[in-house]
């Protein structure tokens, strides 16, 4: 039987980070190859063909669908399953207290997908959406390099253009990006995004930015959308009488709310998305958010095997904690951090009754929040001045 698993992070986040290259090639290669070259030359093993989950393959079959080979980029990422090849199928039930723990927590799960992520040990930085990368000798220059071939979910191309769409028309559109990111600056000036060509883009930045790969595999942070099907909502591409019209029939007073409603993934089933999972009941109907597989996703197993291996996610929208812990003891969740185990004081709880709800905890190592350094520049004393540290609980 297999048991149910609840997990536990103690750092409140499932990214990050640190940078040490040493470590980011082993983790690299014990448990992602960055393209599937890297994995055939590293393990000496060959991907012959590849598979997909039965309800795809039923599409296929009547037409509905390309074949799998068709649908996955040139170079996939290869991922070493933590424990074994998983089984097509089910659904993986979650449980999230209202629309912004959705957003978030939920969403650490769901979509981190971003240029690049944190590895599973937080040590580096580690490829996934941008197969690799340069930096220049001077730090401020970073060179991105995209998957030829990737696709969004409604199987249009994943280019460059969808990220000078997302810098372009977005970040530096006023009304959509009143205050330019603070992530995106080095003091205090904003840099800048160049499509090279259509699998190639790169970030400059004034001065040195050391900690840039950092701050994209930090969170949530999509530097990138659709510019395809986003376009459709922006001025720079359609005419204002027909936004106009089309912000009227949604009920909005201005063109960049209508915006904002379409770019929602959580709210808009019609927005293509790079997510393993896209949405198919979205937030505000009922008590129920759903998602099914992205038939367009990127990353496939060492077996060949297209991912994920979930069919469906299912995640019931609840008003209280209280309501999420009680869903978790009773086993009525399948994989969850939080909101259900953000008290650590019902650990004992949860302990006690893993026999009754089938289920096993896993505790997480601490992630990149663990220290916090605060210095106290207006001490008088120019040693105390810089030797102020916090360890955090």
């Amino acid at each position: 039987m297999i048991r149910k698993l609840i997990m536990i992070l103690l750092a409140g986040a499932v990214c990050l980070l640190g940078t040490l290259p040493a470590l980011a090639q082993e983790v690299r290669r014990s448990q992602q190859y960055d393209i599937l070259e890297e994995y055939q030359r590293i393990t000496g093993e060959k991907i012959e063909k590849f598979s997909e989950s039965p309800m795809l393959r039923t599409k296929v079959a009547a037409g509905e669908l390309p074949s799998v080979e068709k649908r996955l980029p040139e170079e996939p990422i290869v991922i070493k399953p933590a424990e074994e090849i998983g089984q097509y199928g089910g659904t993986w039930r979650m449980v999230s207290v209202g629309r912004s723990n959705l957003e978030w927590h939920v969403g650490q799960f769901i979509g981190y997908e971003q240029l690049v992520r944190g590895a599973p040990d937080y040590s580096s930085v580690i490829p996934n959406i941008a197969k690799s990368w340069d930096v220049s000798d001077n730090g401020r220059v970073f060179t991105f390099y995209l998957r030829k071939g990737m696709k969004w979910s409604d199987g249009m191309p994943f280019t460059a253009d969808d990220i000078m769409f997302w810098y372009e028309d977005v970040i530096l559109n006023k009304e959509l990006t009143p205050a330019f990111p603070d992530w995106l600056k080095v003091t205090g000036e904003p840099g800048k995004v160049e499509k090279i060509d259509d699998y190639t883009v790169r970030f400059v930045f004034a001065k040195p930015y050391g900690i840039f790969l950092d701050e994209l595999a930090r969170g949530i942070r999509e530097t990138f959308q659709p510019k395809h099907y986003m376009k459709k909502f922006h001025p720079r591409y359609t005419s204002v009488e027909k936004l106009e019209k089309m912000t009227k029939e949604a009920g909005f007073d201005n063109w960049f709310e209508l915006f904002g409603d379409k770019n929602d993934f959580w709210g808009n089933p019609e927005r293509p998305t790079l997510y393993a999972w896209r949405i198919l009941i979205p937030f505000g109907v009922g008590t129920r958010v759903e998602l099914e597989r992205n038939p367009y996703y990127w990353k496939i197993d060492t077996d060949g095997n297209q991912l994920p291996y979930i069919d469906k996610v299912a995640v019931s929208i609840v008003t209280q904690p209280e309501i999420a812990e009680l869903k978790g003891v009773s086993g009525e969740i399948d994989l969850q951090a939080t909101p259900v185990l953000d008290n650590i004081s019902n650990y004992p709880m949860f302990m006690e009754n893993r026999e009754r709800g089938n289920y096993r905890i896993q505790a997480m190592p601490v992630g990149w929040n663990d220290v916090a350094f605060y210095f106290n520049f207006n001490h008088k004393d120019p040693v105390l001045r810089l030797s102020l540290i916090h360890i955090s609980e």
